[in-house]
């Protein structure tokens, strides 16, 4: 699961749109496109909203989450699918990483 934010002008405003794309992999390793959103900032609500489609689709119980661990995606993870396990995902893991790295010689 993971949104990009894109800054769109709308009506001559310039405005923050998430897209959101979540992606299933099954227990063959099929993977197939769960759901695609494009909406809001990444706020609780919007997450919330996101978590209410993956059960209104017929996702009864998600083992891993991978996101990039926003306390919002978090809080709605817990509330929609409290039994699964919710991993960061391993390019912000480095990317949060590298930042604290020195380039100088």
């Amino acid at each position: 699961m993971y949104g990009i934010v894109f800054k769109i002008k709308k009506d001559g405003i310039m405005q923050k749109v998430t897209a959101c794309g979540c992606i299933g992999v099954d227990m063959d390793g099929q993977k197939e496109v769960l759901s695609m959103h494009v909406g809001g900032a990444k706020s609780s609500k919007y997450w919330l909203s996101v978590m209410n489609d993956l059960k209104a689709r017929g996702i009864q119980q998600v083992l891993i989450f991978c996101t990039d661990n926003l306390k919002e995606s978090d809080n709605a993870i817990k509330g929609y699918f409290p039994e699964s396990d919710h991993q960061k995902c391993i390019m912000h893991q480095t990317r949060n990483s590298v930042k604290h790295v020195s380039y100088r010689k």
